[in-house]
C-alpha cells in the first residue's frame, strides 16, 4: 500500500485485500493459541475489526469497479518519535498531576527547540 499510487489497480486491490485478510486471520490464530496456553500475547484490538472492513472494501471495489482508493491516502500515521519523547517527559513528573505537568514539560521542550532553530 505504501508503494502504490492513490488509485489502486484491480490486481493491487486483490493483493491488498487477500494479504490483509490473511494477516488478520493469522494474528487471530496466534491470539487464540496463546490464550489457550494461558499466555497473554497478541491482544485483539477493535482497530483490527476496522482493518478487516478496509481490506474487504478494497478487495470488493477492485472486483466491482477495477480500482479503489488506496487506504493509506485516508490514514494518519503515528509519529513514533513524538510518542517516545512524550512518554519520557511523562516519567519525570509528579504523579499528582501527570497530564498537566507533562504538557508543561512538553511546552518548555518545544520552546527550547523553537528558539534554537
Amino acid at each position: 500500500m505504501y508503494a502504490a499510487d492513490y488509485w489502486l489497480t484491480a490486481s493491487e486491490c486483490e493483493e491488498i485485500g487477500t494479504n490483509g485478510r490473511e494477516y488478520l486471520q493469522a494474528y487471530k490464530e496466534l491470539a487464540t493459541h496463546c490464550s489457550a496456553s494461558g499466555k497473554i500475547r497478541f491482544p485483539l484490538y477493535a482497530k483490527q475489526h476496522m482493518l478487516d472492513h478496509t481490506f474487504t472494501d478494497v478487495f470488493q471495489h477492485g472486483q466491482c469497479y477495477g480500482f479503489a482508493v488506496n487506504p493509506i491516502a485516508e490514514s494518519v500515521q503515528m509519529d513514533e518519535d513524538h510518542v517516545g519523547r512524550t512518554a519520557r517527559l511523562s516519567r519525570r513528573v509528579s504523579p499528582k498531576l501527570p497530564a498537566e505537568r507533562t504538557i508543561d514539560r512538553y511546552l518548555v521542550a518545544v520552546k527550547q527547540v523553537w528558539q534554537t532553530h
